[in-house]
């Protein structure tokens, strides 16, 4: 028997243009109602059992959220269907089947608009600032003029490098020549600017391919 569990999330979204700031702090009820145990069991067998099993279950445990909070922005991804590894369906797509990527980036886009979050394009962060040991911003570069991004905090959500061969080929040398399906910009710039101020880099190494 699956158990219902019901519980609340908390958001915040900090915007910080020109010096202002403001804060968004929302409630968001969630309901799980996907096996725990199939998903974590999935997983850990798709990692060949290399998986931390704490993060894994932290995963399991907290990914209906995301799907819960998408839908107070409009996003409704009431399709399944599986995917690689999976033994059930279990992949969140939208109902009419399309792709899932730019329907995410339409309406997430129209939540930041709607909070007056600017969004700047053409832009390439190239260094995070740090002071006294903490993150103070970021230094950008946008038709070919340095620009100094002051920040309370800097999140790295730049993706991974399988669009970087040189990167790929770094940590596994016996994928030198291979094609990627990835976007154009992921390059690994967010892990290399995290690796010059010292971060840990965790399971790099571990890069799925699909031969064909």
């Amino acid at each position: 028997m699956e158990t219902v569990h019901e519980s609340h999330v908390y958001a915040c979204i900090n915007q910080n243009p020109c010096g202002s700031t403001k804060e968004y702090i929302i409630r968001i009820p969630y309901l799980n109602y996907v096996s725990g145990g199939v998903v974590h069991a999935d997983t850990m067998a798709g990692g060949y059992e290399k998986n931390d099993p704490d993060l894994v279950r932290y995963m399991v445990d907290h990914f209906a959220e995301a799907i819960e909070w998408l839908k107070t922005i409009g996003v409704n991804l009431t399709g399944l269907s599986t995917s690689g590894g999976q033994s059930a369906k279990r992949t969140h797509t939208p109902e009419d089947g399309s792709a899932v990527g730019g329907y995410l980036v339409e309406h997430l886009v129209n939540a930041l608009d709607e909070r007056g979050v600017e969004i700047t394009y053409n832009t390439k962060a190239v260094e995070i600032i740090m002071e006294d040991g903490a993150v103070t911003g970021v230094k950008a570069e946008s038709d070919g003029e340095e620009i100094l991004l002051n920040a309370k905090a800097v999140v790295l959500a730049t993706g991974g490098f399988g669009a970087n061969s040189e990167m790929v080929c770094k940590y596994i040398e016996e994928l030198e020549g291979y094609v990627t399906t990835n976007h154009t910009g992921a390059t690994g710039d967010g892990i290399i600017m995290a690796e010059a101020l010292g971060a840990d880099l965790v399971d790099i190494e571990q890069i799925q391919i699909h031969k064909i």
